[in-house]
């Protein structure tokens, strides 16, 4: 059996001091199956752009396909994909590199922009998830954590996954592997990140809440497992937009997920 086709999708807005490193470690990837890495530049204004086009070779040139600019190149053996759009939140920059890599993709990895990948990331969670493609929706792990603004380090270990735990709290990193059949089943309103819970970055700030929704309800059709071993590092700047969650916009979410969690429940009865 062939190894299932990723792409690893990262997400950027405002990331330049980290974005280069970021792709690099998605590039490191020890994984011997297809590697897609699709970079979704959401509007950012801080020159990221820039730097996610020096990944490039000089001949390669953006192309416009609707209202994305687009590059496309095989670096170091792995397919390179840039979209650049108008700033619309991290949901639909995620949605965007889901369905532009659509047709390539067994399975899609999430990476944020401000952290990196540690090498066997992709490989280890493939190897656990291809025990049951058919009932294994998502595959998370442990990660280390850089607290560059107090200058120390140390490793999350997240807990083992518990369908209870879970409707308690979000115990599923966001950096997940996530099975295309899953997203495909759980596709609300033309969207697999819900938009309405993490909105723009340059206007009012609504939340990041996402990937705790889509883990909720990808949870009810499919298995999610854990991997006890740290295999990424994510940064805390101090300037994350997780940092900038407030009480109001907590609230808010909640309620949007609790009613989303209501509606299923009664659609089914």
């Amino acid at each position: 059996m062939s190894l299932p086709r990723v792409t690893i999708v990262i997400a950027s807005y405002n990331y330049a001091e980290y974005i280069g490193g970021c792709i690099q470690s998605a590039l490191n990837q020890d994984y011997n199956g297809d590697l897609n890495i699709c970079v979704v530049d959401d509007g950012s204004t801080d020159g990221s752009w820039q730097i996610i086009k020096h990944q490039f070779s000089d001949q390669i040139s953006e192309t416009k396909a609707d209202e994305l600019f687009v590059m496309e190149e095989i670096v170091e053996g792995k397919r390179l994909i840039a979209i650049q759009q108008q700033n619309s939140g991290a949901s639909s920059a995620r949605n965007t590199a889901i369905d532009y890599a659509w047709d390539i993709t067994d399975a899609y990895s999430i990476l944020d922009a401000d952290d990196e990948y540690y090498p066997s990331k992709v490989r280890l969670c493939v190897e656990k998830m291809i025990d049951d493609m058919n009932s294994i929706g998502v595959v998370y792990t442990d990660y280390d954590i850089d607290y560059t603004f107090a200058n120390f380090k140390k490793t999350e270990f997240k807990e083992p996954y518990n369908g209870m735990r879970l409707k308690q709290n979000c115990i599923v990193h966001s950096g997940s592997l996530i099975n295309k059949a899953a997203l495909q089943s759980v596709k609300e309103n033309g969207e697999y990140y819900d938009t309405s819970l993490h909105g723009p970055g340059d206007q009012e700030f609504i939340g990041c809440s996402e990937d705790y929704d889509l883990w909720l309800r990808i949870a009810e059709k499919f298995v999610i497992v854990h991997i006890p071993t740290p295999l990424a590092l994510a940064r805390e700047t101090g300037k994350n937009q997780t940092s900038n969650v407030t009480e109001q916009s907590e609230i808010r979410t909640r309620k949007i997920i609790a009613d989303k969690i209501m509606a299923r429940q009664q659609a089914k009865r």
